[in-house]
């Protein structure tokens, strides 16, 4: 599937991801992964905003409304991230973080034949 950028307006190829907010879980290409509550919140936001970042200040709207988060929200932010991380990689997605922008859903890179990636 194929959209446009509403910034640019090129095609962006999509990453056929599938955010089950409900279930929480995550399918891609036939392969699904069980993730916590949180973990789908900002999972759908991800994929909603890409190939575009996610500000930490979003997320953590959506994670706590408009009430005071924990103290650290955004140490707590950076481990949903984290494990998020290591649930998505059998579905050969990434998130990278782009400090001062946010967090953005990527493609995982290739690897080679002894898991260090392709160039």
């Amino acid at each position: 599937m194929i959209s446009l950028c509403p910034t640019c307006g090129n095609f962006v190829p999509s990453l056929e991801i599938h955010v089950d907010t409900a279930n929480n879980h995550v399918s891609r290409h036939g392969k699904i992964v069980k993730i916590t509550p949180r973990q789908a919140i900002l999972l759908d936001m991800l994929a909603k905003a890409f190939p575009h970042a996610v500000r930490d200040d979003r997320i953590a709207f959506a994670f706590w409304g408009g009430s005071q988060g924990p103290e650290d929200e955004n140490a707590v932010i950076r481990s949903i991230v984290s494990q998020l991380r290591h649930q998505i990689e059998p579905l050969d997605l990434a998130i990278k973080n782009d400090r001062g922008v946010g967090y953005e859903l990527r493609k995982a890179p290739e690897r080679g034949e002894y898991g260090e990636v392709a160039t």
